[in-house]
């Protein structure tokens, strides 16, 4: 297949022609199976999540503008653990969305480099696509005990290129042959599944300072919010409920689309309206939250279940603000603690999933660091 001449094309794969003459499936097969073949292979590699406060470190390194020794010894530990195969440092949409944030090109283009490197091109899904996950697994599992199914951990990952989530050309309604067209949706989701994260950001615009200005005023609405709501019996469980119920019907339309999905499937109904739809998400976040209030649910959802215990944990602490970071803080922490090994994080965010109230570290089993010697030491203990 022609090429346009962009320049990044050069060694991209070019299988059109591969797809035409050879029989490789249907596009969603032939699709679900190279995700599922990359959360297969990650899974067997140790996973480690750098917020983007670490991902600054590390290009500061690559940049030869680190200061401190410390952030070069950390970068070598990561760079041999990488080459040696064992480790690996997969970003997600949030590193991506403050990626952005750089107004500076050269600045930019280097930590975009270092993901590349250290993340060999792999993302985990946006957290409304894990939440997806997490509940599809749970109503299989619920409707079919017996039934073999992967680990929600095993569907959660794609390439750079769809950081913010699988998305595919249609030829829906086209004039073009039916075969010809599969070919080229396979051959592109193939250039796509090969770019680096290094091209892509070079075709993106520097920020002007909107997205962190949107940041702080968030930050400012959560925090009148806050002391708008306190009262002086507010306990940590109260206020994880509340999160839980505002969280659950914010999520409520994907929900009702999840159990619309499930029933077709299934066989259940061919076809539900949308107020069927709408009654069935809101059914299921009740199932939900009495699930979570009588502990039948405990770690089966945790984009819920960390994001609502820290938003309640700060709420708890009565003279916090929330701060312009925490949002993104907050989606790094549901992202790495239940499918990652390591998060190295900022010293608040440790202090916070480390009280008594969330303990984070004990209920999903990744290790969380913060300091910078603390970080050295785990990795070099590191095989």
């Amino acid at each position: 297949m022609d090429m346009p001449p962009f320049p990044w094309l050069k060694d991209k794969p070019d299988t059109f022609y591969f797809h035409l003459e050879n029989d490789t499936g249907d596009f969603e097969t032939y699709t679900r199976k190279k995700r599922l073949d990359l959360g297969e292979s990650l899974l067997k590699l140790r996973r480690i999540y750098l917020d983007t406060k670490y991902w600054l470190y590390v290009r500061d390194v690559y940049l030869n503008r680190s200061q401190n020794p410390l952030h070069v010894e950390i970068v070598n530990e990561l760079r041999r653990l990488r080459a040696s195969g064992s480790t690996i440092c997969p970003v997600s949409y949030s590193i991506f969305s403050e990626l952005l944030y750089q107004s500076d090109p050269v600045t930019r283009n280097a930590t975009a480099e270092m993901i590349d490197e250290l993340s060999g091109g792999c993302t985990i899904q946006p957290l409304t696509v894990v939440f997806k996950a997490e509940l599809m697994h749970f109503m299989r599992k619920n409707t079919n005990p017996k039934a073999e199914l992967y680990k929600v951990a095993e569907l959660l990952w794609t390439k750079v290129a769809f950081v913010m989530g699988d998305t595919f050309l249609s030829f829906k309604n086209s004039i073009l042959p039916q075969r010809e067209a599969l070919a080229i949706q396979k051959s592109i989701d193939d250039i796509l599944w090969a770019t680096k994260l290094s091209e892509m950001i070079e075709a993106l615009p520097l920020s002007d300072g909107k997205a962190q200005r949107e940041k702080i005023k968030l930050a400012e609405t959560l925090t009148k919010g806050k002391i708008k709501y306190q009262k002086a019996g507010d306990t940590f469980q109260k206020l994880f409920f509340d999160e839980l119920a505002g969280t659950l019907d914010y999520l409520s339309r994907i929900m009702g689309d999840c159990t619309e999905y499930f029933a077709r499937k299934n066989g259940v109904r061919e076809k539900i309206s949308k107020k069927e739809s709408e009654i069935g998400g809101k059914q299921l976040g009740n199932l939900i939250f009495q699930g979570f209030k009588h502990n039948r649910i405990t770690t089966e959802f945790p984009t819920i279940d960390i994001s609502c215990s820290l938003h309640a944990a700060v709420r708890l602490e009565r003279k916090r603000k929330f701060k312009k970071g925490d949002d993104e803080d907050f989606h790094h922490a549901t992202h790495a603690l239940p499918y990652f090994d390591v998060f190295l994080t900022e010293a608040s965010l440790q202090h916070l999933l480390h009280s008594k109230y969330i303990d984070a570290e004990e209920k999903y089993g990744c290790k969380i660091l913060s300091s910078e010697q603390e970080v050295l030491d785990h990795l070099q203990s590191l095989a």
